[in-house]
């Protein structure tokens, strides 16, 4: 499984200060659309604010906690609580380079791959840069991208190929870009060249509606199809939408395979309901380069359920639950 995605979602409650999700999934197209909840996993973990990993600093001021957005705290990770992660597939890593020793392995085989496809080239600009000082505590395990990017190294294609390429997701409120799309021409003409771009890429070369129709890609009169493209219109190339405080429903693809109540599992930690907390738009797949994989993943939409009371973790993960809907 490759991570598709990972939100960071605190909650105004106690033990959701630091909240993340993530969204791993199949890299294999079939396997999606015959299993969708074996080839996925959604994982939420959470922590309190008074916690043993993240480290509070002051950095505000009186002038600060009287302006108008209020004093909002900065937090970073303690640098020994930062968990090694295999510099070639993003899992946990023991294995250590014995020359820059700031890149850590999962096994052996990993580390040799890794050091044929790009780490034979940073090696030795890391050796250099700790021995200069520019890092200066080889055992503080910042993530690989952010030390090289400071080293001034283009990180465009760094990953091996058990990670996708990775972006950083811009939010927004979508009143705001509705406001804003009415009163500028230019984003209206943009946005609108970008559309046929995303119908182009997720349903056919020649998005004719009558020919779709003709090849069942979508059923007539489908007011939900029309609501969806009516939608993103206003931002065609978003990749998630997001429930503030789970306060929203999902802005589904079809009218076909909603989901009814009965169909999203109770949480298995606590027993609560599942309530709607995000989905993830078609779009992305335009950004994940899999245009020459034999067996791509598609969907329609992915909608995240997570637990209602988003019950505590005990430090650990707990499981929540993906509808994958496709255009019909």
């Amino acid at each position: 499984m490759k991570l598709l995605m990972q939100i960071y979602a605190p909650l105004p409650q106690p033990n959701t200060f630091h909240r993340v999700i993530y969204v791993f999934t199949c890299v294999r197209g079939t396997c999606i659309s015959r299993h969708t909840s074996q080839s996925m996993r959604i994982l939420r973990a959470q922590i309190p604010e008074d916690n043993d990993i993240y480290q509070y600093n002051d950095i505000g001021s009186e002038e600060d906690s009287a302006s108008e957005l209020g004093y909002i705290p900065e937090y970073t990770i303690i640098p020994e609580k930062r968990a090694r992660v295999c510099n070639y597939c993003g899992l946990y890593g023991t294995y250590r380079c014995n020359g820059c020793k700031l890149a850590y392995y999962c096994t052996k085989e990993h580390q040799i791959l890794d050091w044929k496809s790009q780490h034979k080239q940073h090696c030795s600009i890391l050796k250099e840069a700790v021995s200069n000082g520019v890092i200066d505590n080889v055992e503080n395990i910042q993530p690989m991208n952010d030390i090289l990017e400071k080293l001034g190294v283009d990180i465009t294609n760094m990953g091996g190929p058990y990670v996708y390429k990775e972006y950083e997701i811009e939010t927004a409120d979508e009143q705001i870009l509705k406001e804003e799309m009415n009163n500028n021409r230019d984003i209206i003409a943009e946005n609108e060249e970008l559309l046929e771009r995303y119908k182009s890429k997720v349903s056919t070369e020649d998005f004719d509606e009558q020919e779709l129709l003709k090849e069942g890609h979508i059923i007539e009169d489908d007011a939900a199809l029309v609501s969806f493209q009516e939608t993103i219109r206003t931002k065609p190339n978003q990749v998630l939408r997001y429930a503030v405080n789970k306060q929203g429903s999902p802005l589904w693809v079809t009218d076909k395979d909603i989901p009814i109540k009965d169909d999203i599992p109770h949480c298995n930690r606590c027993g609560e309901e599942r309530t709607f907390e995000f989905q993830i738009q078609p779009q992305l797949l335009y950004f994940l380069d899999i245009d020459e994989v034999a067996d791509p993943i598609d969907f329609g939409i992915l909608v995240i359920y997570t637990c209602k009371n988003s019950c505590d973790t005990d430090g650990g993960y707990v499981k929540e639950f993906v509808w994958r809907q496709i255009f019909k």
